[in-house]
């Protein structure tokens, strides 16, 4: 479920909804459900803060019966360049820091195995 920090709108005159999550931003057109990173200035390489995102948005998708699809995508030139280095570095991140970022990318990953909903990658 998205938490309330999360902002839901419903664009007028239209079917579509968006939630603006910083580092992930959603759209539903129709029964289309598009998340899009949303770190272009880093390629939309992933941080915890894109995979909880992720993962809450694609947990709000799964359990919507009105979604039949989700679209993942990247914002700018890249759809993903993989985990941000910068985030990395050593000594910034503690062991149990490190083994909870792991955790939580095998979550998405699985989320996306084995959600109920087909997703899609729109990757360029």
């Amino acid at each position: 479920m998205l938490d309330a920090q999360y902002f839901l709108a419903t664009l007028e005159g239209s079917a579509a909804k968006r939630i603006s999550m910083n580092e992930v931003v959603t759209k539903q057109e129709n029964q289309a459900f598009h998340i899009t990173f949303n770190r272009p200035e880093r390629l939309n390489a992933v941080n915890e803060v894109l995979y909880q995102q992720t993962l809450d948005a694609l947990q709000y998708a799964d359990n919507d019966p009105n979604i039949r699809c989700v679209v993942l995508s990247g914002k700018g030139r890249a759809f993903c360049a993989g985990a941000d280095l910068k985030a990395h570095k050593s000594g910034v991140r503690t062991r149990d820091e490190r083994e909870a970022y792991i955790t939580l990318g095998q979550r998405v990953c699985e989320q996306i195995q084995t959600m109920k909903t087909p997703v899609i990658a729109q990757v360029h």
